[in-house]
């Protein structure tokens, strides 16, 4: 009976530990972060955690050959992880895989505004294709072509027109010409169908805490 127990136990004993095991193996998984104004500190410490593996507290991450530094930017700094644009393309490509085209075009405004690439021209061409593509497939075109990179060009230029920054004058892109692609809607359609998402989605952030009871109904409808 005693060594019927003792089995019993060692057997569940070996259970715990095979749960130990497979908690210890769960591999947890850092969300995709935009490098806005609002969330910048959130981007650079995301980049942080990849680069400073073993970390165990915040006091761990900031600290660099035992200076504490007080922010997440600084550290990627000191690191080096600033110096070129390596973070800048893997944001990117990361982005790339979930978001659509104007999202896209959004972030690398963002980027050429808060990160500075090292190279905004080359920057561009690495990356212009899926900065295109909904006017590539909108367009029916088989291949990207001139038309399209004027159109995800003067997208730009809109969301930078809110920073006061000129696309050629400040980051040496391409000018956009002014035109209508064969088959394309009227401009005035086109700037209904790609709005500015930086200023939507700042009218969004300080406008929802303001709604009333009332206003906030369409929360529960399914």
């Amino acid at each position: 009976m005693e060594s019927e127990r003792t089995q019993v136990a060692g057997r569940k004993r070996e259970a715990r530990l095979d749960k130990d095991e497979i908690r210890a193996d769960t591999i947890g998984r850092t969300p995709t972060i935009s490098p806005s104004p609002r969330q910048a500190e959130l981007y650079y410490l995301r980049m942080l955690l990849h680069h400073k593996p073993g970390a165990t507290s915040f006091t761990d991450l900031q600290t660099i050959d035992g200076i504490n530094y007080d922010s997440f930017q600084e550290c990627c700094h000191k690191l080096g992880l600033l110096d070129d644009d390596t973070e800048k393309d893997a944001a990117m490509m990361e982005a790339t895989a979930i978001w659509f085209a104007p999202q896209l075009r959004l972030a690398f405004a963002t980027i050429l505004i808060y990160c500075r690439p090292a190279d905004p021209l080359a920057f561009w061409e690495r990356h212009k294709s899926e900065l295109c593509r909904d006017f590539v497939m909108r367009d029916q075109s088989s291949d990207l072509n001139h038309y399209n990179e004027n159109q995800a060009l003067s997208h730009l230029q809109t969301i930078l027109d809110n920073e006061g920054l000129d696309r050629n004058a400040d980051f040496k892109l391409p000018h956009a010409e002014v035109f209508q692609s064969p088959g394309g809607p009227p401009k005035a359609v086109h700037d209904e169908l790609h709005h500015n998402y930086v200023i939507l989605e700042e009218h969004v952030h300080q406008g929802y805490p303001k709604l009333t009871q009332e206003q906030s109904m369409f929360l529960t409808l399914s």
